[in-house]
């Protein structure tokens, strides 16, 4: 087997892959609820709320999941400003935030005041923060400035029936807010005063995403979209394939890659404003109700009843015309990462982690497996930086997945 497995790893070292990018698999969870918000801490951190006050987490790349219930109303929002210190916008009779400081451990909450629904959580550092929503039937925006404890008020005209759906600064002095009936505000000052020097049709905006120094989509209702080259200054309508509300919207860092999400399992990319979107299969009919890109090869997207998908770039390998699927994500793999595999009859199985010259550095499973998907979390922390390759046999399947180890030391 020995021999085998090491012909066929120098065979893949000098083949072609193809790449399959932009793939999105259901992920199940504990949680039956319908989630509202999800954060991607780092490639094996992930954050997750729902409507009913339920945060899961996982710090294994989704392989398990712990639960915490935040007791009184809904959680609305998330932003983390760094890995340690994040927000989470609670919504009901009373708006609150949920504050840590240790990266989800523990949180202390705060009340926002003068604020009747909170619907988008922003914080530009760990002591700017914003919450938009509405307040006695118009649009309001609280702000502090020690990190959540206390909130104060903004100066900006007030529209009344009009609610504030989501908030993003593109740096710690400009910013914009979108709502409902084609509301826009734009602040050049960190949010002291805002301006509505733009002018959007009247649909509902739910979710904007600024990125570079010019660049910025805005989504809506009915598959309405909005994409800038010159910070809002100006803005040209996307094309869009669907009739579906649009209800988030998020992009690879660095690239200009983005991904919308929206009712009946909607998921969209775009790569080129001119182009307009293309639509990517979802897997679910669940309404999608927020979308976090970590890069160009991982997202999360969460929505009704318990819906979570991650996307990523699974590399599955074609070259040995085999029925197991193998994949590995995320990869480029910095400390943990979650390896998946299918196995199409009961069988004995093995997987393990080989170096360059076919030699076994970590076992990871052998034994019998019934037809089925499976998943194991890959810790990497004691393996050097480097290329590396699962090795998957069953039966007489063999397939290899390439994981590329980049740890900063």
């Amino acid at each position: 087997m020995k021999a085998i497995l090491f012909t066929s790893l120098i065979f893949l070292i000098s083949v072609f892959h193809l790449f399959s990018q932009g793939q999105w698999e259901v992920v199940q969870t504990p949680v039956s609820e319908n989630f509202t918000a999800v954060w991607v801490v780092d490639e094996t951190k992930i954050i997750i709320v729902s409507d009913q006050g339920t945060l899961i987490g996982t710090d294994d790349g989704g392989a398990t999941w712990y639960d915490t219930w935040f007791a009184g109303a809904g959680l609305t929002s998330i932003w983390f400003s760094d890995a340690n210190n994040g927000a989470i916008l609670s919504s009901g009779s009373i708006v609150k935030i949920y504050k840590t400081n240790d990266g989800g451990e523990n949180w202390q909450d705060y009340t926002v005041d003068t604020l009747d629904a909170g619907n988008a959580v922003f914080f530009t550092n760990q002591n700017n923060g914003y919450v938009a929503g509405s307040y006695d039937g118009k649009n309001n925006i609280r702000i502090s400035i020690d990190g959540g404890q206390s909130w104060g008020s903004v100066f900006m005209p007030y529209i009344m029936g009009s609610v504030f759906n989501d908030i993003y600064f593109r740096n710690e002095v400009d910013g914009n807010i979108v709502g409902t009936d084609g509301t826009f505000y734009s602040t050049a000052d960190g949010g002291e005063i805002w301006a509505m020097n733009i002018s959007f049709p009247a649909v509902d905006l739910n979710a904007i995403y600024n990125f570079g120094e010019q660049f910025g989509v805005v989504v809506g209702d009915g598959g309405t979209s909005f994409f800038t080259i010159n910070d809002w200054y100006q803005h040209t309508e996307i094309n869009s394939p669907v009739s579906e509300n649009l209800n988030a919207v998020s992009g690879a860092p660095g690239s200009n890659k983005i991904w919308a999400v929206g009712d009946e399992g909607t998921i969209l990319y775009l790569d080129n404003y001119l182009l307009g979107w293309s639509v990517q299969n979802s897997g679910t009919t669940e309404n999608l109700n927020d979308v976090f890109i970590l890069n160009e090869n991982f997202g999360v997207a969460v929505g009704d009843n318990g819906t979570v998908l991650f996307m990523s770039n699974p590399n599955f390998v074609d070259d040995l015309k085999t029925d197991v699927a193998l994949s590995v994500f995320p990869n480029p793999v910095s400390n943990k990462s979650v390896i998946r595999y299918n196995v199409t009859s009961k069988g004995n199985i093995s997987l393990n982690i080989y170096d360059l010259l076919g030699n076994e550095v970590i076992h990871l499973f052998d034994g019998e497996k019934p037809a089925g998907r499976y998943k194991i979390a890959f810790n990497s922390s004691g393996l050097q930086n480097g290329i590396y390759f699962v090795g998957f046999s069953a039966g007489n399947q063999i397939v290899f997945k390439k994981v590329i180890i980049v740890r900063q030391e």
